[in-house]
């Protein structure tokens, strides 16, 4: 009997430790900004642009994030000048290099007639299991 329990026991261990290596990576401080330094760090963040934006910045911070963890930038205009059927304009993947929190940065340059108006969306995406994306509204006049 004492052997059932020690190897019950042993098994219940294993599961909790596995339970707790689960990643904590996490995404937090997003901004939009058109004036990044040098970096690609904005240091205020905005919702609205103009329709003549040459770059629009996006910088966050990724938090507990293994090495090897791949970031996903996904750019998505929503509705206006060109109708009300979402399109995706484009999509940015990185790997961060080392572990831990650090900066990560990704922009989107303006298409050669302009932005068209309307409302976008940026969503950051970690490939960790428990990762939230974070969803990043703008809107372009």
């Amino acid at each position: 009997m004492k052997k059932i329990i020690a190897v019950a026991a042993a098994m219940l261990a294993a599961i909790f430790l596995q339970a707790c290596s689960v990643s904590t990576a996490g995404i937090s401080d997003v901004k939009l900004c058109v004036d990044a330094d040098s970096k690609g760090i904005c240091s205020s963040d905005s919702s609205t642009f103009e329709t003549t934006t040459p770059e629009i910045f996006l910088s966050a911070n990724l938090n507990n994030a293994p090495s090897g963890t791949k970031v996903t930038s996904s750019w998505k205009y929503i509705k206006g000048e060109l109708g009300n059927d979402p399109q995706d304009i484009d999509s940015v993947t990185a790997e961060a290099k080392e572990g831990g929190s650090q900066p990560y940065t990704s922009s989107m340059t303006s298409p050669t007639a302009g932005w068209p108006k309307g409302d976008y969306e940026v969503t950051i995406t970690l490939s960790s299991d428990n990762s939230t994306p974070v969803v990043k509204k703008f809107s372009i006049q």
